[in-house]
């Protein structure tokens, strides 16, 4: 992966984790939820870059495969992302795709810290 790419990709996967927490912790302390379809999106762009993150690594990393990864990576990235990187990493793999599902969780995180902010303050 070239580092212009990479940069690219970091930036969007971070424009896309700020804007989401923002709103789920904003919408957690005005006491609403965050809609099913923005919920979609929010989804489908992590799937996204998760898909494209690993379609350029697998370039460096020479890894094969007979079909197409990429979209294969978008619709499945929860089974396939800790498969892949055990592959081509090992055990730092397994670490590495622990930190993203921690990453696509942030969004959710960030909701239960508006909660729990508010619910002290109230109290």
């Amino acid at each position: 992966m070239t580092h212009g790419r990479l940069s690219s990709l970091v930036i969007a996967v971070g424009l896309l984790l700020a804007i989401a927490s923002v709103s789920t912790a904003s919408l957690t302390y005005y006491g609403s939820e965050p809609s099913d379809s923005s919920l979609m999106l929010y989804n489908m762009a992590f799937s996204l870059a998760v898909a494209i993150g690993v379609q350029s690594d697998r370039r460096t990393q020479s890894f094969g495969a007979p079909y197409e990864y990429g979209a294969f990576m978008f619709f499945l990235w929860p089974v396939l992302l800790p498969v892949y990187l055990f592959r081509t990493r090992r055990w730092r793999g397994l670490a590495a795709a622990f930190g993203v599902f921690l990453l696509a969780e942030v969004p959710v995180f960030a909701a239960i810290a508006s909660y729990y902010w508010l619910s002290a303050s109230v109290a």
